[in-house]
């Protein structure tokens, strides 16, 4: 494997043992177009932040949609802001998706496992070894059907019209139903809203494999991380044609 160098332009050779090696906390070297680089000081400052770009350290790091929508948000790509926009929004949209989709410690998705659900046959049936005097955790992905935290910035655009959406539900629902009805409406929507979002995006994303990193390429993980569910009438109103996943992605 030819070898580029952030401190030498010298040719050198890498056996992927050797790469691999340099996954932990002091030194990672990843590789991109058959190229070794190490990144041990560059990830501290790299703008998505050191955890997202170490989870492929020791790994094939090519041709990730991430990096693409980096340079398009940074406006280095086309010589007018407007398009660097339009095809910024429509690489994260369309193109980009988890860098490790359900992997263990590295997907967002799934970090409630095993704190407060086992996920995964694989990962459900470990617990369920290591802990078989308690529960049968082993079964649990069985039945379990259930949603992950989304940790979300809000930016102040973001935040303007979350504001201005409380104001107009506030102004066209007070005058009418009063404060405590008005709350009741509230909640009511969001509990419908909340339940409706889980069953369309866990249907097509939990019942697929979850487990620990197995370094298969991109394209392989995103595919394995989610599938179709059976058209129909209702299943495409009711999932907004999300039952379609596959091509989704």
């Amino acid at each position: 494997m030819g070898a580029g160098s952030d401190d030498s332009r010298a040719l050198a050779r890498y056996t992927w043992p050797e790469v691999q090696l340099r996954s932990g906390r002091e030194e990672k070297w990843l590789v991109i177009d058959r190229k070794v680089y190490n990144i041990s000081e560059f990830c501290k400052r790299h703008p998505g932040g050191v955890r997202v770009i170490s989870h492929y350290a020791g790994q094939d790091a090519t041709a990730q949609a991430g990096w693409l929508q980096h340079d398009f948000g940074h406006l280095s790509v086309f010589g007018t802001s407007r398009w660097n926009h339009v095809v910024h929004k429509f690489v994260i949209g369309h193109l980009k998706h988890h860098a490790k989709p359900n992997c263990f410690r590295k997907d967002p998705d799934i970090n409630m496992h095993p704190l407060l659900f086992a996920l995964g046959k694989t990962l459900a049936i470990e617990l369920g070894v290591q802990k078989k005097k308690h529960m049968p955790y082993q079964h649990q992905h069985n039945v379990c059907d259930c949603s992950s935290p989304v940790t979300q910035c809000v930016c102040l655009q973001d935040l303007a019209w979350m504001l201005s959406f409380y104001l107009r539900f506030s102004l066209s629902y007070l005058p009418l139903l009063g404060g405590p009805a008005t709350l009741a409406l509230f909640f009511l929507v969001r509990f419908i809203e909340s339940n409706w979002f889980v069953w369309v995006t866990q249907m097509n994303h939990i019942p697929m494999d979850i487990d620990r990193d197995r370094n298969k390429d991109w394209l392989t993980m995103q595919l394995e991380a989610t599938c179709n569910v059976e058209q129909s009438l209702f299943n495409d109103w009711f999932t907004g044609h999300l039952n379609f996943q596959i091509e989704h992605q």
